[in-house]
């Protein structure tokens, strides 16, 4: 059985405090950091069939990077924004409750979202945040569905400045085909856990249990966390 002191050396060593801190950030990431209406006002409001396009910043041979997806999101959607921010009114940009239609309602939510990330960084506006991070040089582009963009979008919502680069590449953009089915659908993420998580934990057999027993309460509560999002 292990002593008092283990377990105290181990609650005071710094990667104790780290898994602590990111517990505590992902118990607060619901109410704080994301848009919580996206189903409601954007999913349920779009055809089924409805397919966004995106832009693959991750090179083929490679898996997707949490990174790339912040920017595929990002690019979405400032591209929708412009094209189409015209159409709210002032009462709408007010509050979604005065916006007259399912359409208003969708733009008024990406704005929102737009906004949210907007002011965690230093830019004033909107504009200046889209003009900043609209990526030119991209891999290819492919079609995914409302849902699987909402997925995405609650994958990186909580994550702070700095924001990812767009990435140097070199190679020309490979022209994607138009869509042709819901089938056509963005590539898994596998890398899930990117270099800057560079373990320094030490050799210590309380740590690792301790250790495996957060990263499960992370992953149950992220789970928690992303279904009540997708029914509202």
């Amino acid at each position: 059985m292990s002593s008092p002191g283990g377990l105290i050396n181990v609650m005071s060593s710094k990667p104790f405090w780290t898994v602590f801190l990111g517990l505590t950030l992902i118990l607060t990431v619901c109410g704080k950091l994301c848009e919580q209406n996206l189903n409601k006002t954007i999913t349920r409001n779009l055809l089924r069939d409805h397919l966004f396009e995106v832009k693959n910043f991750t090179n083929p041979h490679e898996s997707e990077k949490k990174q790339h997806i912040f920017l595929s999101v990002i690019n979405t959607l400032c591209s929708t924004w412009k094209n189409n921010k015209d159409i709210l009114n002032d009462g709408c940009k007010q509050d979604i409750k005065n916006c007259p239609d399912s359409r208003d309602k969708v733009i008024w939510t990406f704005e929102h979202i737009l906004e949210l990330f907007m002011t965690k960084s230093s830019l004033k506006s909107i504009k200046d945040f889209c003009d900043k991070h609209n990526c030119h040089k991209f891999y290819a582009k492919h079609y995914i569905s409302s849902s699987d963009f909402e997925s995405k979008y609650y994958d990186i919502c909580s994550l702070s400045p700095p924001w990812p680069e767009c990435p140097p590449i070199k190679s020309p953009s490979i022209s994607s085909a138009p869509p042709t089915s819901m089938l056509q659908t963005s590539p898994t993420s596998t890398d899930k856990h990117s270099s800057d998580f560079v373990s320094d934990t030490p050799k210590n057999p309380l740590f690792a249990i301790f250790a495996v027993l957060v990263i499960a309460s992370l992953v149950i509560t992220g789970s928690i966390c992303l279904k009540r999002h997708l029914q509202k």
